[in-house]
């Protein structure tokens, strides 16, 4: 009686088995063809979860999936994605040099829009020296048009590659959207140029959840033009270069409680072309990144971490906050005419002259009231709220069209949760202009003192010495005597102001 050989494939329900298609996993035998073939079976027996068991697979060629037809595809093998030993134990897949990637989700036609879904776990994808000496990329999406949704990645490895996961619509004609819910979680990438990478149009990566990852040595998030959502948090993201960079359109996101140690450039850079965008950030724990920068650029943020020997740019509408800086505080707004920040009274160095750089026609101004004891010090106060008699003419300042004041001081909440900014007259009480209404002591408890700053630029002269005044809508607070000075036709994104904690 003669037997029959059960291969794993055959039984009801169960995966495909790529060794059932001619796969060795010896490292050395080219297994791409054996790839191909199950994938065309998979399919064709209505399946979509592809199994690679232990061993290691070595692809001569990119294994191209075509997804004309939306269709789903999961790659799972047994691989852990630990880091410390280094150790690929389990399901490994490596390349030849310089090859474009080891997966490739393509179409026929790429000006026709359709869409997949995604999904790969328990893998280490190995190559060597940032892409040179093996594969560039490991895995790499070039379908548009029709979110390819979901697209998960789950305690997998990505170790030596030049871009680790990579969305690029450069090729489909001007579509938008590529991969969205993109879900990468409990997944370590070593020595990669870049971990995640987006690029070639609105949307190639959309609606992101990075979270539970370790990027050590070179694994940065980057994102030329994001959609939607991000959600980067309870990360290590430790010794590279500007760790994390979106763009996007109109967007919002957090990025909190991640690790960074040893990064240089931007620990963080956010920028939208519609003021509307948003981030929080909050929580994250950063040593020795000196000389780093975490960048803002034309959204609102709100911001709680101690950035320490980090430097801020917030090129943006606001900065609602209790973070701080610990160094003399730059900011850059990208428009002069309406920005308010907070942070908290940590956030600068104090100084009894001025910050960095010359600060003209400028000045203290005391308030009637106190002195009251403050955490820096004892200070002269007023209680402001929405309509109040008392004025501050700053004597040294006077303004032309397209002056702007700079004005900062230290503020406590009193009652219910008052929306602090600055007003300016003319010498005979004209209004001028205003900076942002709609910031309240964001986290600030009743009694406790945050730094504030006002920017407001004006398109009339003062005729004079300027009347300006602090005013809280929607509860009461107490700010403190007020140090003003003048920027002269300040260039929105490009001119500085200075912020310090200076003291009469």
């Amino acid at each position: 009686m003669s037997l029959t050989k059960v291969s794993y494939s055959m039984i009801t329900g169960a995966p495909v088995n790529v060794l059932d298609f001619g796969a060795t996993g010896d490292g050395s035998t080219d297994d791409t063809p054996a790839f191909n073939s199950a994938i065309t079976a998979m399919y064709a027996a209505g399946r979509s979860q592809l199994y690679i068991p232990a061993g290691t697979y070595y692809l001569a060629s990119p294994v191209v999936v075509n997804f004309d037809n939306e269709q789903m595809f999961s790659l799972v093998g047994e691989s852990m994605a630990g880091f410390f030993t280094l150790s690929y134990l389990g399901t490994k897949i490596t390349g030849a040099a310089g090859m474009e990637s080891m997966f490739i989700f393509t179409k026929t036609n790429l000006l026709v829009p359709t869409g997949y879904s995604f999904s790969c776990e328990n893998i280490s994808f190995v190559s060597s020296a940032l892409g040179v000496g093996g594969p560039l990329t490991a895995i790499k999406n070039k379908i548009g048009g029709a979110p390819a949704r979901p697209f998960n990645v789950t305690n997998c490895f990505f170790v030596g590659f030049d871009k680790g996961i990579v969305s690029d619509l450069s090729s489909t004609g001007g579509l938008t959207t590529g991969i969205c819910q993109v879900n990468i979680h409990n997944s370590t990438f070593v020595s990669n140029n870049f971990a995640l990478y987006g690029t070639g149009g609105l949307g190639s990566i959309m609606d992101l959840n990075f979270t539970g990852n370790v990027s050590e040595n070179g694994g940065a998030i980057y994102i030329d033009e994001l959609a939607g959502t991000f959600n980067i948090s309870d990360n290590l993201l430790e010794g590279q270069a500007n760790a994390v960079h979106i763009e996007m359109a109109l967007g919002n996101g957090t990025i909190a409680r991640n690790y960074f140690e040893a990064n240089s450039g931007y620990l963080m850079y956010f920028g939208a072309s519609n003021p509307d965008s948003s981030v929080t950030e909050s929580d994250n724990y950063i040593t020795n990144c000196s000389g780093t920068t975490a960048y803002f650029r034309n959204m609102r943020v709100e911001s709680n971490t101690n950035f320490n020997n980090v430097g801020v740019l917030c090129e943006a509408v606001s900065c609602t906050s209790k973070s701080s800086l610990n160094n003399n505080g730059i900011v850059n707004p990208n428009v002069w005419s309406i920005g308010n920040y907070r942070f908290n009274l940590n956030s600068i160095s104090k100084q009894t002259t001025v910050p960095p750089g010359t600060l003209t026609n400028g000045g203290y101004e005391v308030l009637p009231s106190g002195p009251v004891a403050t955490p820096v010090g004892s200070i002269t106060f007023q209680s402001i709220a929405s309509t109040f008699t008392d004025w501050m003419a700053p004597a040294a300042i006077s303004l032309a069209s397209g002056d702007a004041v700079v004005a900062m001081a230290i503020a406590r909440r009193t009652a219910n949760n008052p929306f602090i900014y600055l007003a300016v007259y003319n010498n005979a009480f004209g209004f001028l202009a205003n900076s942002d209404t709609s910031q309240n002591l964001v986290a600030a408890a009743v009694g406790e003192w945050v730094f504030i700053a006002a920017i407001v630029k004006v398109a009339a002269t003062s005729g004079g010495v300027p009347k300006i005044r602090w005013v809280s809508v929607g509860g009461t607070a107490d700010v403190s005597a007020t140090y003003f000075y003048k920027v002269a036709a300040p260039t929105n994104n490009s001119t500085p102001a200075y912020l310090c904690m200076l003291t009469p």
